[in-house]
């Protein structure tokens, strides 16, 4: 009896310190996360155009309309012009978005040889960062030469081409796109 009793006691020993070598602890770990992304969103606003005719002169006009579909296009018309009248419209890119924004280019369709058109106030020195609820002014001069033709209408489309501010513009050899501002 004293003989079961030592390898009953050896069994239970030798079974113990299997189940200590073969328990360990376990526990879950879960980490949720969320993430908000912001939106890039533009308009263009504040439009105010003038000419440079005299007072009491003011045959010719110029608009400037926001497209309805694409918050980054002006469709300019200038109606009744005639050679060397310079026109110039004043108008804000608005960064209505929540994420800073940069203006990369200024593009403007087709135009008659007669007709000279800049967009000034953009990417004078570098990208021209948007921040969120911000805004920043250009400005649009159209000027006809001698060429001008009589009894025409012209309309033309001036797109403003925008993007997140930590992308790079493409036509920037930065590679970095940072801009600590």
């Amino acid at each position: 009896m004293k003989r079961i009793g030592i390898v009953s006691t050896l069994l239970l020993v030798a079974l113990l310190a299997l189940g200590v070598g073969l328990a360990r602890w376990t526990d879950s770990l879960s980490i949720n996360g969320y993430v908000h992304t912001g939106e890039l969103s533009t308009a263009i606003g504040m439009i105010e155009c003038y000419d440079d005719e005299p007072t009491g002169k003011d045959y010719s006009w110029i608009e400037a309309v926001p497209d309805e579909e694409d918050p980054n296009k002006l469709w300019v018309t200038v109606y009744n012009g005639y050679p060397s009248i310079t026109y110039t419209c004043l108008f804000s890119v608005i960064n209505d978005g929540t994420i800073p924004l940069h203006v990369d280019g200024v593009w403007i369709s087709e135009l008659p040889e007669f007709m000279d058109v800049e967009v000034t106030g953009f990417n004078e020195n570098g990208p021209t960062q948007i921040h969120p609820n911000g805004s920043e002014t250009g400005m649009l001069t159209v000027h006809f030469d001698n060429d001008a033709e009589e009894n025409e209408t012209y309309t033309f489309e001036v797109s403003i081409d925008v993007g997140q501010w930590n992308l790079p513009p493409e036509n920037e050899n930065d590679e970095s796109g940072n801009d600590d501002d």
